[in-house]
């Protein structure tokens, strides 16, 4: 599309452009979007045949990790925190959960914080959960968050 605006432009300026050099940056544009998009992918043509048939073959390698809850050691509290916005900002929440050495749930919390990003529903999760466990008198706490951040 910004090509095409582009070539609009220069004509209602009275500036020649032609059909074939707006299809080659189009085809360019597109080149640097995929190599952007997937930087895995190596060696990705210009052209336009080519790039739809390295698309249509890629096979992303997949990763992943089981994450099990694990209980803590005896004398321990564990403490699960998680924060989510629907934007970034937009309306956003937070919520944490204590669970002692044998899995009981001791105390869950969760809280509407109105407009916030996810990094600070995030982090209002681990400040509220740490809150509470101090407050309460827990001084061995294990504290899990699926932020990587």
């Amino acid at each position: 599309m910004w090509e095409l605006w582009k070539r609009r432009n220069a004509r209602r300026h009275g500036k020649g452009t032609s059909f074939k050099k707006m299809y080659y940056q189009c085809q360019l544009n597109v080149h640097y979007l995929i190599k952007v998009k997937f930087p895995q992918l190596r060696n990705i043509t210009h052209i336009w045949q080519g790039m739809f048939h390295q698309l249509k073959e890629y096979r992303p390698i997949l990763h992943y990790l089981a994450v099990k809850w694990t209980h803590p050691q005896e004398g321990w509290v564990k403490c699960n925190t998680d924060g989510a916005s629907k934007g970034n900002p937009e309306e956003s929440s937070y919520g944490f959960c204590i669970r002692d050495s044998s899995g009981d749930l001791l105390y869950a919390e969760a809280k509407s914080i109105g407009v916030a990003t996810n990094m600070e529903a995030e982090t209002m999760a681990i400040w509220k959960a740490l809150q509470y466990c101090i407050n309460h008198g827990f001084s061995n706490i294990q504290l899990e968050t699926d932020s990587l951040s």
